[in-house]
């Protein structure tokens, strides 16, 4: 098998099974798509992130730099795209649009998995780090973007209130340097 093809195999179909096995579920038992989204975005994600950041060995000064990493990447990508909105004329909404759509990228569902298949628990705990900047970025500054005129930015920032995935990073980081 060449080395294409086993890499397709090893990481690419079980994402493509387990995504059919959701197909599945929804078309034939008309599992309800939104309770099982709210038990993945409340429950199941943030005790990966915790479990991740428990039993991995990266260190707090890398955790602080995939961060800011991940932030620099959506702010490059978010000013580009505004940038591109505004030698276009587009009005605000349309620039707004532009702007969510180019620089709040979906990196947990099809990208947890990729780096999971691929490298290992390690890998998962960077796109970890990754996807709950990027997620933190979109339920702050995206909905703040998105609500341009209609909402204040502290109303906008208390959205990270509602997103767990946030306070599991700091309880896992207590928890590995308290030993317990």
């Amino acid at each position: 098998m060449s080395s294409l093809a086993r890499l397709f195999a090893d990481n690419i179909v079980p994402i493509i099974v387990v995504a059919s096995v959701g197909f599945a579920l929804r078309r034939f038992l008309n599992v309800d798509v939104q309770s099982v989204s709210r038990v993945a975005f409340y429950v199941c994600i943030p005790a990966l992130v915790f479990s991740l950041l428990l039993n991995t060995q990266i260190r707090v000064t890398d955790v602080l730099r995939m961060m800011a990493f991940a932030a620099v990447i959506v702010t490059c990508v978010g000013i580009l795209a505004w940038l591109v909105a505004r030698l276009l004329r587009l009005p605000p909404s349309l620039t707004a649009a532009l702007v969510l759509a180019s620089a709040f990228m979906n990196s947990g569902n099809y990208g947890l998995s990729v780096n999971n298949f691929a490298f290992g628990q390690n890998g998962l705990a960077w796109a970890s780090l990754f996807y709950i900047t990027t997620s933190l970025l979109t339920n702050s500054v995206g909905v703040y973007i998105a609500t341009v005129g209609r909402t204040s930015p502290g109303r906008a920032l208390l959205g990270l209130l509602r997103v767990p995935a946030v306070y599991s990073i700091p309880l896992a980081l207590l928890v590995r340097a308290s030993g317990l």
